[in-house]
Order: C-alpha cells, then sequence, then structure tokens
C-alpha cells in the first residue's frame, strides 16, 4: 500500500510504527495533502502532535514507518475509523503518542478549560503507572530541549493557563518524598550566582519596602509556623549567614534599608 502514500484528495488512516510496534494513528484527507506530506508535517512541526514529534526528535526518524492501514468514504467516515483503530491500537490509552482519541474528540479538546472525564484520567494514570524511561532517552529528550526558548506571548499564555489551572492540595505522601529528595541538596555557587543576577532589580524579592501585614495575613502565617522546627544544621546555617551579612557596614545598611527604607 505504500504507493498510496502519494496519492492526493483520498481520504486515508494512516499507521506509525517506532522499532515495528504502532505509536500513532492518524488521517490524511484534502486535495493538497498526502500521508508522506502529512509525516514531513510531524517530524518538522511541533503544532501537528506535540507527542509524536518530541518522540522522532528522541529517537530519531530513521526509527518510524509510515503505512496506509484503511480508507474511507467521507468525513464522517474518515472520523469513525480513526477512532477505531486509535483504539484497535491502544495508541491514546496505551503505548503511543496520540493526543486524543480520533475523529472529531480533536475538535472538542481544542476549547478552553476542556478536561478529561475522571475515567479517562484514570486509564491515563494506570497505562502511565511503572513505566520509566532509559536514561538514553532521557538524554535525547534533554537535547531537544537545549537553547529552545518560548516567545513573550507564548509565556503570557502558559502563565494564564497555568493561574486558571485547579490546584488538588499536596498529599502528606508525596511532601513526605519530595521532602526526602530535597534534604541535603545545596546551590552550586553558579547557580547562586545566577539567581542572584535574576533578583537584581527584582521589587518582589530584594529591598521592596512592604507595607504593614493585614490580621488575616498575620493569622495564616502564624499558624502555618505552628509546631515547625528548624534543624540544628539549619540554625548553624543562618547563624553563619547572619554573621557574614553584619560583618561589613554596608551588610549591615543594606539589612536596614530592605526593612524600614532610607531615612
Amino acid at each position: 500500500m505504500d504507493d498510496k502514500k502519494q496519492q492526493f484528495g483520498k481520504l486515508f488512516i494512516y499507521l506509525v510504527r517506532l522499532d515495528g510496534k504502532p505509536c500513532y494513528v492518524g488521517q490524511v484527507h484534502g486535495k493538497k495533502q498526502t500521508v508522506n506530506g502529512r509525516w514531513e508535517q510531524h517530524c518538522h512541526d511541533v503544532r501537528h502532535g506535540r507527542k509524536l514529534w518530541c518522540a522522532v526528535q528522541a529517537f530519531g526518524r530513521e526509527h518510524f514507518t509510515v503505512e496506509v492501514i484503511d480508507e474511507a468514504t467521507d468525513r464522517n467516515d474518515l472520523n469513525q475509523k480513526e477512532k477505531f483503530h486509535i483504539k484497535q491500537f491502544g495508541t491514546y490509552y496505551g503505548f503511543g503518542f496520540n493526543g486524543n482519541t480520533g475523529g472529531l474528540d480533536i475538535l472538542a479538546r481544542r476549547k478552553p478549560g476542556f478536561r478529561h472525564p475522571e475515567e479517562v484520567k484514570r486509564k491515563i494514570s494506570e497505562s502511565n503507572t511503572g513505566q520509566e524511561r532509559s536514561a538514553e532517552t532521557c538524554e535525547k529528550i534533554r537535547a531537544t530541549s537545549i537553547g529552545r526558548k518560548l516567545s513573550d506571548e507564548a509565556k503570557r499564555k502558559v502563565g494564564l493557563a497555568s493561574a486558571a489551572r485547579e490546584r488538588k492540595p499536596m498529599s502528606e505522601e508525596t511532601k513526605k518524598v519530595l521532602s526526602e529528595k530535597l534534604t541535603g541538596r545545596h546551590h552550586t555557587e553558579e547557580a547562586k550566582a545566577k539567581i542572584g543576577a535574576a533578583s537584581k532589580g527584582n521589587k518582589h524579592n530584594l529591598g521592596a519596602k512592604r507595607g504593614p501585614r493585614s490580621p488575616e495575613v498575620k493569622e495564616k502565617i502564624r499558624i502555618a509556623l505552628l509546631g515547625r522546627k528548624h534543624s540544628a544544621e539549619r540554625r548553624e546555617n543562618q547563624a553563619a549567614a547572619a554573621l557574614k551579612r553584619f560583618s561589613t557596614e554596608e551588610g549591615k545598611a543594606a539589612w536596614y534599608e530592605s526593612r524600614w527604607g532610607t531615612n
């Protein structure tokens, strides 16, 4: 069926394999589109399936093959067959890079505020549980991200989406795991220098003149700090930092100004 990959104006369902294993099902339609052309879009444009694009960048396109597996008579038939084959090969719920269940579902999922049903979330969670990327795969994914920068508009959209997302409170088990992983970790001198440089002139961090806190805020802080005790190592580090800060007149003046401003 390879000759069909070059035909224009046909309604095809195609299957992408990663090292022989089915990993993506897609559809081709329109007078100016072929299966080969669609595959080139997947390889070079992240907008045409982010998961598949990332996989191609990570593994290399030489590990992928594309084949036509079905034809359709009209758009409705095409959508139904895409859904059927995605479910058949398990490229959405199981191993694969389909970002949705296919067909018209993609239109619904592009609407702002779309959320997966709880049943779908549960299935996705179960299919991903226990899966671990190899060190080689992690390195390839990391290498593809080096040097990539979001535009200001993209950053703004990410910020708005993040602010609107409903966040569940962190479980005690998750807190414990994070605490164990972060205990004993320290920033390198280079990282400290970068953080310091990035913070300079940030009115929310350094030298800010904060107004008096409201009674409500004070009460929240008090409740959050109840029973909290610093470790011996933390207390020693704080004492050493304080001594260093007040060892010079400049340090004392900077500390005083950060709290009460200049006279």
